[in-house]
């Protein structure tokens, strides 16, 4: 019984940390997104572009069992 007690006591505590810590979490993601100049987003959105195209080739791999 004591240590049922003890485990909700950690989860009730741990949960209060999580929702202490979201917003804080929240605001530093929105002020990195907002601090960008113009141009950084430009940049960013081209290096993105340019990581995502299609493979140039294929690797086959033939396994003998």
């Amino acid at each position: 019984m004591a240590a049922m007690r003890t485990c909700l006591v950690a989860i009730v505590v741990a949960l209060g940390f999580l929702f202490l810590e979201k917003p804080a979490v929240t605001a530093a993601a929105s002020e990195t997104t907002t601090g960008m100049s113009a141009e950084q987003r430009q940049e960013v959105e081209s290096l993105l572009r340019r990581l995502n195209k299609t493979p140039l080739a294929t690797i086959e791999v033939e396994i003998d069992v």
